[in-house]
């Protein structure tokens, strides 16, 4: 899995006030950034957006990902481009004894799947219509661009631990990259739980984690 990310830095912030408008030096902008969206008005942050180009990630992870309606896709379309790979077998079983049991037969499913298409676009059927017969872990290249109060949303959900693990992997690359261009904006992302914020879930990763332990939800 690889993702880069280019940022769109906010120019200096500025403050409006009915004298006129007056810079402010960066450590009154991260004080006031923080009050104000410590208020609840969250629509500043909507003024930094990211651009992230995710490559080499199952349609399983993209058909999660464009659920967040409010960012942007570009997804590499399988009606022009030729299916590359499918998820590798070691990111598709959580222990070796699973992979020992059951790989061979994926990995031949996966195989079936390949001719199969190949068969029938090299006998006439559409790339549109040939391309029903392929697995969900089909590799795929998207692109998303998404403003940082989404972004937020995003970290919420898909870096907690009940988030299936290439999402939740992914969702880590983008925070990673994020903080390493802005560190300030960066430690705004995080899970309910590391922000402090009031969450239901069952888990081992925050407050229910006794709940969690008894038995937590797949």
């Amino acid at each position: 899995m690889h993702v880069w990310d280019q940022l769109e830095k906010p120019g200096h912030l500025v403050r409006l006030n009915p004298k006129g408008v007056g810079s402010i030096l960066l450590k009154e902008q991260e004080d006031m950034i923080q009050k104000v969206v410590g208020y609840g008005h969250e629509s500043i942050m909507e003024h930094v957006s990211f651009t992230f180009m995710i490559e080499q990630v199952s349609r399983a992870l993209t058909h999660q990902l464009v659920r967040h309606r409010l960012c942007t896709f570009s997804q590499q379309s399988l009606r022009a481009v030729k299916p590359g790979n499918f998820i590798d077998l070691s990111e598709f079983f959580v222990d070796d004894a699973a992979q020992d049991m059951h790989g061979e037969n994926v990995r031949e499913l996966y195989e079936l799947a390949s001719d199969t298409y190949e068969t029938l676009v090299n006998n006439g059927v559409p790339k549109e219509r040939a391309r029903w017969v392929l697995p969900i872990g089909t590799l795929t290249n998207i692109m998303m661009t998404c403003n940082l109060r989404e972004l937020r949303h995003i970290c919420r959900h898909r870096l907690c631990l009940r988030a299936q693990d290439e999402i939740r992997e992914m969702t880590k690359h983008m925070v990673t990259l994020v903080r390493g261009s802005n560190d300030f904006i960066g430690r705004a992302l995080g899970t309910k739980c590391e922000l402090m914020e009031e969450c239901t879930d069952v888990c081992p990763q925050g407050r229910n984690k006794k709940k969690a332990d008894k038995g937590s939800a797949d």
